[in-house]
């Protein structure tokens, strides 16, 4: 594989390969854009032409273009090796089928598999015809790869056995199932809808009913395997992927056939769920790709309820979200085929999500006090998830014009909603989707590595080791390790961020900034949790003192949200 790696390096600049991706900006010798792998305002993320390498100085990543393609698109090696072959027009060498590991085995299964579905659809007259009603074009099922599972279990168990799959692959790739010493293929009467990585590989499947006088479930997906996780997979994202990049926006809908003819109506930027609700790993791969989200679910109240509840996952992910409003009792499937004008209004006249909890309510015709109660319950919290202080006042001031209440009172209650301590739902309310240690441990590595480099003027190594030790005393600097890793990122970040000095102090100004205000929400939530204990003993002296600390801290943490 070696060989096949070194002809790609050769052939692709990684300056084309990421500034596919991102928009980057020339920076000396290097080039620059904002991280796609967390939120930020100011860009760190650095390309170097010359090293083959990128490197982002608030978040910590970097490698080569195979780990920006496998981290980007949520592939494996061999998923990013071969789109990039594809791009540099290089043909992989193919391997021995005999020593291949356990996933590439399990994904010629499932290509097999979805081949096999794809010829039983092509010689059902009924299944097509079925397809077809539902407004599907012939071209349509064939770029989608829709099949159909056999009511029987042994047809594609004999024909994967004649392809030298074993049993026990198969149940591992979740084409049959094993119940009681018997053996059933998992998908039977169904039609069929291959679900694919980003780089277009079969991985798993989701079977509609095809018969109707069943007890079966309608929908029925593929269990967790080593290669399909429903938590991770979004179907679609394969073909839409482009699009949103594109248009910087993706739509949301619940349904395979909603997605399909969405995509044969125009909007290619359309992705679907298969049964879940959005997971931090889908909303962070959608985020890399467009900062916005439309979402697009049935118009009665389980949908509407599941668009609440996807919507303020995004929303506390950094996400914009709209919501699109469609006729009452119908889904994007059936305002495509009545009237594809009726599916394109609802997508360009899709509303925020705060907007739309607003006409929710407004449409109940509630009371006064009543109405004041649920914005507080409903609206406030998701006005207070937004990073901007300028969209704060925006829906705060629009809340006010609606409804008639005061914004002096809705900015009070919001203060209130904000100085609650999170729960654990509200963990993302500032997501860095790449990391799994704490925030103010990385920036504080950050901190105490440009401390260390020796590219950095004396001023400002001695300025964040004297800014650490006030915020977070000397422990906070002896308790950080570098690896050779990291010290080969110092190199780097000398060449790429420390040119000019005037972006050198900027950065430094607000990775202290970013430490404090982080190392103010460790000490916020360890006085909300002593004030918990203190209330629940009815101790109030010590109630009244540790609520006024949490007060002074939240301020600070304000202050400092304001300067970043």
């Amino acid at each position: 594989m070696s060989s096949d790696t070194e002809k790609i390096k050769e052939r692709l600049d990684i300056v084309d390969v990421i500034g596919s991706y991102l928009k980057l900006e020339k920076a000396g010798s290097n080039f620059k854009a904002k991280c796609p792998f967390h939120n930020e305002k100011t860009p760190s993320f650095f390309v170097s032409p010359a090293r083959g390498s990128y490197r982002c100085f608030g978040c910590g990543v970097g490698g080569d273009i195979f780990t920006f393609v496998e981290e980007f698109e949520g592939l494996d090696f061999r998923g990013a090796l071969e789109i990039l072959a594809a791009r540099a027009g290089i043909t992989l060498r193919r391997e021995d089928p005999a020593k291949r590991d356990e996933r590439a085995r399990l994904l010629d299964i499932t290509e097999e598999a979805a081949k096999f579905f794809e010829s039983s659809l092509r010689s059902n007259s009924k299944v097509k015809e079925y397809i077809s009603k539902r407004g599907i074009k012939p071209k349509t099922a064939e770029v989608w790869r829709l099949g159909y599972a056999p009511e029987g279990s042994g047809e594609i168990i004999n024909h994967l056995s004649k392809k030298n799959f074993t049993k026990k692959e198969m149940e591992q790739a979740g084409i049959i199932k094993v119940e009681d010493s018997k053996t059933y293929s998992r998908f039977r009467d169904r039609i069929i809808f291959p679900i694919a990585d980003t780089s277009g590989r079969v991985i798993g499947f989701s079977g509609r009913i095809f018969s109707e006088n069943t007890k079966a479930p309608k929908y029925l997906n593929s269990p967790d395997t080593a290669l399909f996780d429903k938590s991770d997979v979004l179907y679609g994202l394969d073909k839409a992927k482009e699009q949103i990049r594109k248009k910087g926006y993706s739509i949301l809908v619940e349904g395979q056939i909603d997605l399909v003819l969405s995509h044969q109506a125009g909007f290619e930027n359309t992705i679907a769920l298969s049964g879940t609700a959005l997971s931090d790993k889908q909303i962070e791969r959608l985020w890399r790709l467009g900062k916005t989200i439309v979402i697009a679910f049935d118009s009665d109240r389980a949908g509407m309820a599941a668009a609440s509840k996807n919507g303020e996952r995004a929303l506390a992910a950094g996400m914009e979200v709209k919501v699109a409003f469609l006729p009452k009792g119908s889904d994007p499937a059936d305002a495509i085929t009545s009237d594809v004008a009726i599916w394109k209004k609802a997508i360009s006249e899709s509303k925020h999500l705060i907007e739309f909890y607003l006409e929710v309510l407004l449409s109940l015709g509630l009371e006064k006090r009543r109405l004041g109660r649920e914005i507080v319950r409903k609206v406030l919290p998701a006005i207070s998830r937004l990073g901007s202080s300028v969209e704060q006042g925006h829906f705060i001031s629009l809340v006010a014009a609606r409804t008639g209440i005061s914004e002096k009172a809705l900015r009070e209650d919001l203060l209130k909603v904000k100085d609650e301590p999170s729960s654990e739902s509200d963990s993302t309310l500032e997501v860095t989707f790449q990391n799994k240690k704490p925030k103010e441990d990385l920036v504080r590595k950050q901190l105490v590595a440009l401390s260390k480099a020796r590219g950095i003027k004396q001023k400002y190594r001695k300025k964040i080791i004297d800014e650490v030790k006030k915020i977070a005393g000397q422990s906070a600097l002896d308790s950080v390790e570098l690896s050779d890793r990291e010290q080969e990122k110092i190199a780097f970040e000398t060449e790429a961020n420390f040119q000019e000095e005037g972006a050198l102090e900027k950065h430094v100004e607000s990775l202290l900034a970013r430490f404090e205000r982080d190392h103010l929400k460790a000490e916020y939530s360890k006085y909300a949790a002593e004030l918990t204990g203190a209330e629940k003993k009815g101790q109030k002296t010590e109630t009244r003192h540790l609520l006024a600390k949490c007060r002074e801290i939240s301020k600070k943490i304000e202050t400092l949200n304001a300067r970043l």
